[in-house]
């Protein structure tokens, strides 16, 4: 719904949307039951701390156990339904103050709910003020010289996936034997259990408190952005460009899965814990700021109290994450049948979070990340993110030979993503003690590991693609085209991700530093096409 009258020097609108998203059978879950992990560690004699507890000395369970042999079974299913209703209104006046400076200013309000599967709301954020300033000036009155800069603050909804392990009834575990042997589908035999199923976040398929997922009055996940810029037609042939952009997040939103502060506070209140499944249940909040929560140490719904931590009772700072970048280009516009354009951008991607996902480990559950699960996983964890790339160079164009033909180009020249490692701290404490979520890596073993910052294990290989394209579009029949589009004809496969996970067990993986993606190989497209407008 929108409305566009004009008043003289003003162009006011207003709208309204509303969308509602369903996601049914949304989730994940192990073929066959489960999967079996094998591991080794150097010392059989020796306790190993995991997620969840401590795997007692595999040469206590004997067979391949003697020699350091050990094994884990892990379940993991998060299928459930989910839902969510996003809705905004916003007015914005499109202001032609001089005859040379147009100035847009507008606000919108946001509002965001998500609901489990019996479609109780357990995230529900109202009237989120998001104002937006942008001026344009035409220096000169001709149109051959621009200036322009935004303000703007600019909020994320949450999508129905938080509900898939925020609200649902998830299952993550594992359980660790010793073992004898291995058959011929890979299980093991002669298994002697080590463990109960063990996890840090307590998923043991039950349901969950609606009320206890997520803290009271939270803000949205937004950050604050400003550009500033300008374009010059140098000559009717070619344009020049600069902008400067700066972004800086302001809040975030993830989950909350440390008991301790919660434990603190029930020690010092003088109230009993009698909830028979106390432990690391995760709740959405706000990271690096004060949060109230609905707390069940009872076990019974009807009785939860109210508990209200600092950012210092968590233990958490703020959230950082900023981009900074300047953008240059010079363009040939459309003219004698040849178009061009050439962009550089410089880049810097910093930060402490990268948001709502975390790529560095591959954990695309959005807003559940492990990122912020209890404060020992946020040491070293300042640094270049994973999505920085200094340097950036981009050209395309295209060129008619006859009317018929055009052949066309593309060009990417990018600088390689920061690495880091992921590993198992070798001074948890009473953490729940995640195996490869923290910034400890570098030992022979976990004790030996130390703090390695966010971004500093050096860079991936550059990215280098060329990309061509043939078009023929028949003058007998207006509107239909041929194409040939070869991609990467260089056939350059240059690394695009790498295994940053150090360990295995409380060993050093032989996994670590292997490439898990490179560029896509050289390939050819062709395709057919045609536009007839009605």
């Amino acid at each position: 719904m929108r409305k566009n009258p004009r008043l003289g020097d003003h162009n006011p609108r207003a709208g309204y949307d509303r969308t509602d998203v369903e996601s049914l059978n949304a989730g994940v879950f192990k073929a066959g039951g489960g999967t079996w992990a094998y591991f080794r560690t150097a010392n059989p004699t020796r306790p190993i701390g995991v997620a969840g507890g401590t795997v007692p000395a595999p040469a206590s369970g004997g067979g391949l156990g003697s020699q350091g042999y050990y094994v884990s079974k892990r379940l993991f299913s998060t299928v459930t339904d989910s839902y969510a209703e996003q809705s905004a209104f916003y007015v914005e006046d499109r202001w032609q103050a001089t005859k040379n400076l147009l100035l847009t200013i507008g606000v919108r309000s946001e509002s965001f709910k998500n609901q489990n599967d019996s479609k109780v709301t357990f995230l529900d954020m109202d009237n989120q003020i998001q104002p937006r300033l942008a001026a344009a000036w035409d220096v000169k009155g001709d149109g051959t010289t621009k200036l322009f800069a935004t303000m703007g603050r600019y909020s994320v909804p949450i999508p129905t996936h938080i509900s898939v392990r925020g609200a649902g009834r998830s299952t993550f575990t594992n359980q660790y034997y010793t073992y004898t042997g291995v058959d011929a589908n890979g299980a093991p035999t002669g298994l002697v259990q080590l463990t109960e199923p063990l996890w840090g976040n307590n998923e043991f398929g039950q349901d969950k408190v609606v009320a206890t997922l997520a803290a009271l009055d939270m803000k949205p996940a937004y950050q604050d952005e400003v550009t500033i810029g300008l374009e010059r037609a140098i000559t009717p042939r070619l344009t020049f460009g600069a902008k400067a952009t700066y972004r800086e997040l302001k809040e975030t939103i993830d989950d909350f899965c440390d008991v301790r502060p919660f434990e603190r506070y029930a020690e010092a209140n003088g109230i009993e814990i009698t909830n028979p499944y106390w432990g690391n249940t995760c709740q959405t909040f706000n990271p690096g700021r004060n949060n109230t929560f609905m707390v069940d140490f009872s076990g019974d719904p009807a009785n939860l109290t109210k508990v209200s931590l600092t950012a210092a009772d968590q233990g958490f700072t703020k959230p950082k994450r900023t981009y900074a970048a300047v953008d240059l280009f010079l363009e040939h516009p459309y003219r004698n049948g040849f178009y061009g354009k050439v962009n550089y951008t410089w880049s810097r991607n910093k930060g402490n979070t990268e948001g709502q996902v975390r790529s560095d480990n591959g954990q695309a559950d959005v807003a559940v990340t492990s990122t912020w699960d209890y404060p020992e996983l946020m040491e070293g964890a300042y640094g270049r993110l994973p999505n920085d790339r200094k340097h950036q160079l981009k050209a395309f164009g295209f060129y008619e030979v006859t009317p018929e033909i055009s052949v066309g180009g593309n060009v990417l020249l990018a600088a390689g993503r920061p690495r880091s490692c992921i590993g198992t701290s070798a001074n948890p404490g009473d953490s729940p003690n995640y195996e490869n979520q923290s910034f400890w890596c570098g030992g022979a073993d976990v004790p030996q590991n130390q703090i390695v910052h966010r971004g500093t294990v050096g860079n991936l290989p550059w990215d280098k693609r060329l990309d061509l394209n043939l078009a023929y579009r028949p003058a007998m029949l207006k509107g239909l085209q041929l194409r040939l589009d070869v991609f990467n004809v260089t056939n350059e496969q240059a690394v695009q991700n790498v295994t940053e996970a150090y360990n295995s067990g409380d060993a050093v993986s032989s996994l670590y530093g292997t490439p898990l993606s490179l560029t896509p190989p050289r390939y050819a497209r062709i395709s057919v096409a045609y536009d007839h407008k009605f």
